[in-house]
Parts: C-alpha cells; structure tokens; sequence
C-alpha cells in the first residue's frame, strides 16, 4: 500500500480509465484548483491555505483576504476517507496545486501509520511539517477509535490497524517556508 501525491496538472493528465479504482483527496486553496471529479470512484476536496501557524502569522494581507489553516477536522475528514477507501479496496492518491508541500505531507502522514515506512515524501518534496504532524496526531486518534468500535462490535470483517511510529519530523528542510 502506497500514497502518491501530485500536482493538479499531474493528475489532471491521469487516464481516466486509470482513476476507476482511485478515491482522490483534493487539496486546494481556491476552487479553481480543485480536481475534476470526472471517473475517480470517490474525491474529498479539503481547502487550506499552504502555511503553518508561525508563517501565518507574520504574513501581511489585505482585509479582504482570508487565510485557512489546516485544521483536526480537516484531518479527520482525510483519515475517515482515506480509511473508508482502503476498506472498499480503492487506492488512496493525494494532490494539491503543486504537488510539493500539502499533498506529500498528507501522504507521508498516511505512509507513516499504515506502511512501515512512509518517508518517500521526505526524499523528494517539502512536507508542511503542520500539516503533517496534525495528520500523524489526529490519525492515531482515528485508528484507535476505530479499532475500539471494532472490538466492541465483535467486527471480524475490518482488519485492527497497528498505527506504526513515524520518525520524528525533521523541521531543519522546512524552516524556511
């Protein structure tokens, strides 16, 4: 099991009849950069401003404009996706506009827990470390809540996840952002 990340233009150059078998989680700071819906099996558009708490703070804009950091409910809607996807057998795919920040740290979060390692985002993109710490705390959470509501059911059908230990987040590659 994989999480890929793209760009909106990689993934807009997808075949469709490869996305049959895909739910796409849809990373966007505006409307326009959302992907097309068109032949995925599912699609989790989430809007979010590519910041942490820290930069955001020290950005100067206009009134008129409003910024929206990541939220826990942001991450709880892409874990109950992502989960809910992977129970049906779909593969989970992620993107944002660029395909750098948002959408790999969201990957490398979901690797992080579900695969045994889950650092390929480190290796060739720039994780928003807010964004993927969020997901990291807030996907333990959902998992063992999961997993409770599973036992106390007596549901054999869905396999009990493990999350596993990410490494720890190195902030030296994103102190800059």
């Amino acid at each position: 099991m994989s999480f890929p990340w793209f760009s909106l233009e990689q993934i807009e150059a997808v075949p469709k009849l490869n996305r049959k078998s895909v739910a796409l989680i849809s990373i966007s700071s505006t409307p326009q950069d959302f992907a097309d819906r068109e032949c995925f099996a599912s699609v989790l558009r989430v809007r979010f401003d590519d910041l942490t708490p820290e930069n955001a703070e020290s950005l100067w804009l206009p009134r008129d404009i409003q910024i929206r950091l990541f939220t826990e409910q942001d991450a709880r809607s892409i874990w109950e996706f992502a989960l809910d996807a992977l129970d049906q057998g779909l593969k989970v795919w992620v993107h944002c506009r660029v395909g750098v920040s948002r959408s790999a740290a969201v990957a490398a979060a979901l690797g992080a827990l579900l695969e045994d390692d889950g650092q390929a985002p480190f290796e060739r993109a720039i994780p928003n470390p807010f964004v993927y710490q969020l997901m990291v705390a807030v996907g333990r959470r959902v998992i063992e809540s999961r997993n409770e509501v599973e036992d106390l059911l007596g549901d054999d059908t869905q396999t009990s996840i493990t999350p596993h230990s990410p490494a720890p987040f190195d902030n030296s590659i994103s102190k800059n952002r």
